[in-house]
């Protein structure tokens, strides 16, 4: 039992050489060579320090302590260094090594599990969340979920090396099984060239790394260990479970997808903006929802105060919206959700038109302040949730945004919806016989400039010819059943402007990213601010600049 023991334990000390097979992608051509040399390498160094301690430790005889400290380690250090200045030096030289290698150590799960995590992922077999990358390229939420359990845990164990190598021993020892009964499974399935040695080879791997693991369960079992025998299969049951929901929803959503997209709009759109009190969040809402320009706009107010819906009432005849009637609604039980589902209920029977319930919400920047707050408009959310051809919609309102932008009244925000739009070189248009109309027209002078040099976009005005370059911020490609346009929306530091190349849908190589070089005149396009088919230069793209080696493609068409 003392040399099983130790077999398993030894075979935990060399964990870690296998790391060389994840990242053969990342060694320099030719791959497979380079990492094989590494791995060699290695493997002996591995060896030679681990048969080094173990004949040091013949000759030291240290005491393994309960406490974990001193360690082995240590205790060989102290004896092999001295006890002089030079010894002192050296064995603070080897506890921090020791720390390194840990590190080190610690490195491998950080950068492989999340990459796992990720593929598991992308198979549904764990949150989607985890496939997601950071502004530094890497899985940010695999580390995260890593780090996390890790500290639970360090805190668990009391940070004891002893409590923790049984966990990490079972868990390597786990998946190496795993993997090679895999291996040996492909090999016996798909019985490619040598697929006899590959057998041999993976089936003995398998059976040496199924002792380890069974060692390590026997002995740790009252340890601890029992915790891995309960969790794992939970785990897996969970997994299991949550492939089965993301496979159901995906067959779902995908079902009948394009039809539905084409159907037959319904005719009418009936807006109803819940009002609890006229405020400058209701006027918001009141104003969203015009811009809207539905078949009917109502305000509608639950009555759960008798005197508060009359004072409302008062103040709606003065407001001079003659447009958006106000609805008072009776809610004798003051259940405001169940009074607001009837509503929209009612809207819906109608047969003909979608309903759009806009929710006016005050957002906090501190959390003290959202406590103070009730979410009725949640409530109300949940509650028409399950109604066909309902709609909801939040408007939110930022109390000190709003604080800080100005002391105007309500009827002043009201008012803005029915003044005439400041005019700006974005309303400009072009008739058929070629004037300008908007503002442009008056209020940007035509400047001919030369496009011998690139300008910046903010700069640009309407009839200018210029060379612009910038970053494609985000495509407009129309459906196929649509007039054949890409519009590409460019940008720089200064502003953004629309490119648009008639009777393509897709260009080779401008994606979002892109860095690209237009010549042409600055015209219009939907009243905004365009280019129409100018030529163009690709220059790269955000793909291409963090590739070094994706193919560029220069070029002028």
């Amino acid at each position: 039992w003392a040399i099983l023991g130790a077999f398993a334990s030894g075979s935990s000390a060399l964990t870690g050489v296998e790391a060389i097979s994840n990242g053969v992608s990342a060694f320099r051509p030719p791959e497979y060579r380079n990492a094989r040399r590494t791995l060699v390498l290695m493997g002996v160094t591995l060896g030679v320090c681990f048969l080094g301690l173990g004949f040091l430790s013949t000759l030291v005889h240290p005491v393994p302590y309960e406490a974990g400290s001193p360690t082995v380690i240590s205790q060989v250090g102290k004896v092999v260094f001295g006890a002089g200045p030079a010894g002192h030096v050296l064995f603070f030289f080897l506890q921090a090594a020791t720390l390194l290698v840990l590190v080190l150590g610690a490195n491998t799960s950080f950068a492989d599990f999340p990459r796992l995590a990720s593929f598991a992922a992308t198979d549904s077999y764990m949150p989607r969340q985890l496939m997601q990358r950071g502004h530094r390229l890497v899985f940010s939420n695999g580390i995260l979920l890593l780090a996390i359990c890790a500290g639970v845990l360090i805190i668990a164990s009391g940070a004891s090396v002893n409590k923790l190598i049984p966990f990490y021993g079972i868990g390597v020892f786990t998946s190496f099984t795993m993997s090679q009964s895999g291996m040996a499974k492909h090999h016996l399935t798909h019985r490619e060239r040598r697929w006899q040695v590959g057998l041999v080879i993976n089936g003995f791997g398998c059976a040496m790394t199924a002792v380890v693991t069974s060692i390590f369960l026997y002995k740790f079992f009252a340890q601890g260990a029992w915790v891995l025998v309960v969790l794992v299969p939970v785990l897996v049951a969970v997994l299991v479970r949550m492939n089965r929901q993301y496979v159901e929803e995906e067959a779902e959503l995908e079902e009948e997808a394009v039809e539905l997209a084409s159907r037959r709009i319904l005719p009418k759109l009936t807006v109803l903006v819940m009002v609890g009190d006229m405020n400058r969040a209701t006027a918001r809402a009141l104003q969203y929802g015009r811009s809207l320009q539905p078949s009917e706009i109502r305000a509608v107010h639950v009555a759960v105060d008798a005197q508060r819906a009359r004072a409302l009432s008062d103040e709606w005849t003065t407001l001079g919206l003659g447009r958006v009637p106000l609805q008072v609604v009776a809610c004798p039980d003051r259940r405001i959700a169940n009074s607001v589902l009837g509503i929209a209920a009612a809207e819906v029977d109608k047969g003909d038109r979608e309903v759009t319930i806009l929710l006016p919400r005050n957002e906090y920047r501190r959390l003290w302040h959202r406590i103070l707050h009730d979410r009725t408009s949640s409530a109300i959310a949940r509650a028409v949730d399950a109604l066909p051809r309902v709609n909801v919609t939040f408007v939110p309102y930022h109390l000190e945004a709003g604080r800080r932008a100005g002391r105007s009244t309500v009827a002043d925000i009201i008012d803005v919806a029915d003044s005439a739009a400041p005019r700006s070189t974005a309303s400009i248009g072009v008739r058929r016989d070629g004037t300008v109309t908007g503002s442009s027209a008056t209020d940007v002078p035509r400047r001919p400039r030369s496009s011998s040099r690139t300008e910046s976009i903010g700069s640009v005005a309407f009839r200018d010819r210029v060379v612009l370059e910038g970053e494609v911020a985000y495509l407009n490609v129309q459906p196929w059943s649509g007039v054949a346009t890409l519009e590409v929306v460019l940008a720089d530091a200064t502003g953004e402007i629309s490119v648009v190349f008639l009777g393509r849908r897709s260009i080779a190589g401008i994606e979002p990213g892109t860095r690209l070089v237009v010549d042409g005149m600055v015209g219009s396009h939907h009243g905004h601010l365009a280019m129409l088919n100018p030529r163009y230069r690709i220059l790269g793209s955000t793909h291409t600049e963090r590739n070094p080696g994706a193919t560029r493609r220069p070029g002028i068409s």
